[in-house]
């Protein structure tokens, strides 16, 4: 199983060339980025965005969604890179990221410097009326 891997590796790294370092490079910039970026937003979002009575329970539904959409695009990954470009695909998740930050600028509630209490009165649509 190793020497498969192995010989993979190899076959791979003489199909791509110094390409292949490219990509490294720019998935690990890319790691590094969305984790210390974008990629805390949900956990913030979710920590914060359900009452106090259902926190608990909205974490952990929060948390199981995005473990499963997380694993299911890692499943779903190889077989979209055969059927398109890898251009493409980085494209597209590029896309997907500038979209998630509008949104996240333009819907999402500023929390900074507010108690759960305040975010709570802030969301709750019935204590406005």
């Amino acid at each position: 199983m190793k020497a498969a891997a192995e010989l993979s590796k190899i076959e791979a790294s003489k199909l791509l060339g110094a390409s292949s370092y490219i990509v490294l490079v720019c998935m690990i910039v890319f790691i590094a980025a969305h984790a210390v970026g974008s990629g805390t937003i949900i956990w913030v979002f979710i920590s914060e965005i359900f009452p106090n009575d259902q926190r608990a329970a909205g974490q952990a539904l929060g948390s199981f969604t995005h473990w499963i959409f997380a694993a299911l695009l890692t499943l779903v990954f190889p077989i979209a890179i055969k059927a398109f470009d890898a251009g493409y695909m980085f494209a597209f998740f590029c896309a997907m990221m500038i979209l998630q930050l509008i949104w996240a600028k333009t819907m999402m509630p500023e929390t900074k410097g507010l108690s759960l209490e305040q975010i709570e009165k802030r969301l709750d649509p019935v204590s406005e009326a």
